[in-house]
């Protein structure tokens, strides 16, 4: 677990923000420090005010209460200081470290990868919207939480070490000196009862990463519910849906009751453990009080140095579930950043040499297209060069042709050989993805500068769709809004939009009708003169008939 919380806690502190990394957590510490500082104030104030108490002496009872109003004010600023510090680093550390993992999972096509390949870690959007701040948190809290520990520790137990004085023992027959036995008093019983602890919690880290999966499984099956709501309906799939989704809560549920046990025994424990721990130090000091050799002061001090001291050496058993959430959250990101690390690995280690160059054309030369458990799945019969001419792409259903697009535009790492392209390909797949906001952005996706309204007004209404104009700036989630050919069509407007030298339609415009598909062929005439088109299609699509075919069949790419 700290070999991989360190993992992904160490470029924040080693990176371009590691002075304002290093500078917060130093005023963190700082302050915690002076905090410790002011309880041991604190707990020497118990002494006077107690003993005060006893003696009846009204000036120095006097005296403490001013006194523990200073000490008061001082510990209630120094907490806000620290905790604010605290937060902002929190809110700071998360900024960066989601900026980092949004930025790794989506270049080089990493999410795309992470789909197609068996490296994907669960649910990636929940590693990096809620396990990021999980991380932050539980990170600062534990980390300063441990430091604080230890310190009080040291500092208090030189206190307890010194006031709690010395007893003698008698041990199977052996008389014993020990010194500051109120110490080791509070040291064996932290120690004996984090062991129990440890014993009756160790399985909560599994249950903790379990629950984390099984909640976002369940959560991720409503929303494909809401996604493919049309579909469902047509197939009138609710109770089936209903059942799936059911089976899915029933894992949530058993996982819950697991976690509900064990927080149970865990609670029990811990509530025995600490109301034992505070009266405890009284009960052992007190034969000494009542035999009048401390007084009342003594008695206090040596109580909340006892405290101190206890709370310290049990900083496992009070953090023992947040340790179990952290080991959880840490092990969940630790996954995600491997899996980001073997594609991104394989991405660029591939051996598919791709050359780009500033020729209208594809070549390829010694091509070989392979599954991602290694499998082969193409090959080329010959060298290809392809110079202005458009192709289509025939062959059975599951023969590898989109697969074979993709390794075109340079998606699909899976090969080898030598392919040689134009820096600007557009590819236009059978499903068009459609962004959340106007359509004017959906249109020009995925450029951001919408300069060319006016074209594209244009192209709305050559292709049939100027009821959508007055739409442009409309925000609404248009991938339920328009149909598929509405959507296809929009695709091939971006295609246009980035006026690519090789364009690439994978069934792209299957879902037009006859006059719709002449209408998107009189576009592509029209403003891709140009560029090199390589298209399949289920349709007979009389504009492509005259095209050179690339057949592709039993494994072998040729060109007829």
């Amino acid at each position: 677990m700290l070999r991989n919380a360190w993992r992904v806690a160490r470029p924040y502190f080693v990176g371009e923000m590691k002075y304002a990394a290093l500078g917060m957590l130093a005023v963190i510490i700082s302050f915690e420090l002076v905090y410790i500082y002011l309880n041991v104030l604190l707990n020497t104030w118990n002494n006077k005010f107690y003993n005060s108490l006893q003696e009846l002496d009204l000036n120095a009872f006097t005296s403490a209460i001013k006194e523990w109003i200073v000490l008061v004010a001082m510990l209630i600023t120094v907490f806000l200081i620290k905790t604010f510090t605290n937060m902002w680093m929190a809110l700071h550390w998360r900024y960066w470290l989601t900026r980092n993992y949004l930025k790794r999972w989506t270049e080089h096509r990493t999410f795309y990868g992470l789909k197609i390949t068996g490296y994907e870690s669960d649910n990636p959007d929940q590693r990096i919207s809620e396990d990021i701040l999980s991380f932050v948190e539980y990170f600062l809290g534990l980390g300063i939480g441990l430091m604080s520990a230890i310190v009080s520790l040291v500092t208090f137990t030189m206190i307890l070490w010194n006031i709690s004085g010395d007893i003698d023992l008698e041990i199977f027959g052996v008389q014993v000196h020990v010194v500051g036995y109120m110490f080791w008093v509070a040291l064996i019983y932290a120690f004996i009862s984090t062991l129990i602890m440890h014993f009756i919690g160790r399985p909560l880290v599994g249950l903790l990463f379990d629950k984390e999966m099984l909640q976002a499984n369940f959560r991720y099956g409503m929303m494909r519910l809401r996604e493919y709501a049309e579909s469902i309906a047509f197939y009138d799939a609710g109770k089936a849906e209903n059942i799936g989704l059911l089976e899915r809560f029933r894992e949530v549920v058993v996982n819950t009751k697991k976690r509900i046990r064990m927080s149970l025994s865990l609670s029990i424990f811990i509530n025995i453990y600490n109301n034992i721990a505070n009266i405890m130090p009284i009960i052992i000091v007190a034969p000494r009080y009542f035999a009048k050799e401390i007084r009342l002061g003594d008695v206090m001090q040596i109580s909340s140095a006892f405290s101190q001291v206890n709370g310290a050496v049990s900083w496992f058993i009070d953090s023992y579930v947040t340790i179990a959430a952290f080991g959880a959250v840490t092990k969940r990101l630790a996954t995600f950043v491997d899996a980001m690390d073997q594609w991104q690995a394989e991405y660029q280690d591939g051996e598919l040499r791709i050359a780009y160059w500033n020729v209208r054309g594809i070549t390829w030369d010694r091509l070989k297209i392979y599954l991602p458990d290694g499998r082969q799945l193409l090959s080329a019969a010959e060298p290809f060069s392809s110079l202005q001419r458009n192709y289509k792409i025939i062959g059975p259903s599951g023969a590898g042709k989109s697969t074979f697009l993709r390794t075109v535009a340079g998606i699909w790492p899976f090969a080898n050989g030598q392919l040689k392209v134009p820096e600007r390909i557009s590819f236009i797949p059978q499903n068009t993805y459609m962004p959340y906001g106007t359509l004017e952005h959906a249109i020009h996706y995925p450029q951001s500068s919408n300069v060319e309204t006016d074209f594209v007004k244009q192209l709305l209404a050559e292709a049939d769709l100027e009821h959508l104009i007055p739409n442009m700036d409309r925000v609404d989630e248009w991938n339920r809004v328009l149909s598929g050919g509405e959507k296809q069509k929009i695709s091939l407007f971006r295609a246009i939009l980035q006026r690519p030298e090789v364009l690439i339609i994978d069934e792209g415009l299957n879902a037009l009708d006859r006059k719709s598909l002449k209408l998107m062929h009189q576009l592509l005439s029209r403003y891709l003169a140009d560029t090199i088109i390589f298209m399949t299609s289920h349709h007979e699509d009389e504009a492509i008939q005259s095209w050179p075919v690339i057949s592709i069949e039993n494994g072998i790419i040729t060109l007829e």
